[in-house]
């Protein structure tokens, strides 16, 4: 699951750079001896090139704890962050596999539909309110509101990204404001801070 996560990361041969710090792992002189029949040791040594790649392009970039980069954010911080949900919880995500899920979006939109709910600028491009999906899933998925979006693509959620699935699940009305008001204003921080503290705790876990 995290060599594949990893490859849906890189999909350019030109930065498949995982696979040759992979390699050279493989080829040092301890190698026969570090491995042996521990196969969990290779495992460790694929988590730590995957880690590596978060920390240095998301938590080493990300200053003063804003974790708000947009569409810029690197797929390998929500695919890994996917592979640590579905380790969480097998049983639940048992049917997820990676795909070449290569769009990051906003779940509430960057530009609303005109006239349909109110824009957001202080905080639309923070972890909390992004997801990463399929390229070719209708266009019109960007523009509208986390519940159109809920009930719209079912389906495609269903089967998509986990953290993907956690923020529809999520997308609920509270404090008497429409449902994506609410995530507006108070569940995507919620949310936001239960994801970042996982990455953290798999990323730097002598700063628990």
């Amino acid at each position: 699951m995290l060599q594949s996560a990893l490859r849906v990361s890189c999909t350019s041969p030109k930065v498949m750079h995982w696979i040759t710090q992979l390699l050279i792992w493989l080829s040092e002189d301890n190698y026969a001896n570090t491995l042996g029949d521990d196969l969990s040791v290779f495992s460790d040594a694929i988590e730590e090139i995957a880690k590596n790649a978060v920390r240095e392009q998301f938590f080493d970039v990300c200053e003063d704890g804003v974790y708000a980069m947009g569409v810029s954010t690197p797929h390998i911080v929500f695919n890994y962050l996917d592979y640590l949900l579905w380790m969480s919880e097998p049983k639940k995500y048992d049917d997820f596999t990676f795909e070449f899920r290569n769009s990051v979006e906003h779940w509430y939109p960057q530009n609303p539909s005109e006239g349909t709910f109110e824009s957001w600028t202080d905080g639309v491009d923070q972890f909390g309110n992004l997801c990463i999906i399929q390229r070719n899933v209708n266009s019109k998925f960007s523009n509208m509101s986390p519940e159109a979006k809920k009930s719209t693509f079912k389906e495609m959620i269903s089967k998509g990204s986990i953290k993907l699935r956690i923020m529809s699940e999520l997308t609920e009305k509270g404090d008497g404001k429409a449902a994506s008001l609410y995530w507006k204003d108070t569940l995507y921080k919620e949310h936001e801070a239960d994801m970042i503290d996982m990455l953290c705790r798999a990323c730097h876990p002598e700063e628990e």
